[in-house]
């Protein structure tokens, strides 16, 4: 069965019949599978929140901004795209 999601830059290929390689989105690391990517992700992760909870991080009023700077903060070691809206591509 073919993918019919649009192709974006967020994803690496999928790997037909295997859900562990299905929709992982691109990393720092170049990690290609859920498994792996969820522990390196919740460890480093759960640095930048242990920072943020100790007062360090960005400051602001919740706006969109802010929110996108938190997890900019958050997730910066893990996707080079965090804290950035994501642009979808249009379906044809």
């Amino acid at each position: 069965m073919a993918d019919e999601r649009p192709k974006g830059s967020y994803t690496y290929p999928n790997t037909p019949d295997d859900p562990d390689r299905t929709n992982v989105l691109k990393n720092r690391w170049g990690i290609e599978t859920h498994s792996e990517l969820r522990v390196k992700e919740y460890r480093a992760t759960a640095v930048r929140m242990g920072e943020i909870a100790e007062g360090d991080g960005p400051k602001g009023n919740f706006d969109k901004a802010h929110l996108k700077a938190i997890h900019g903060y958050i997730f910066q070691d893990v996707y080079e795209w965090a804290g950035h809206t994501r642009q979808r591509k249009s379906r044809r």
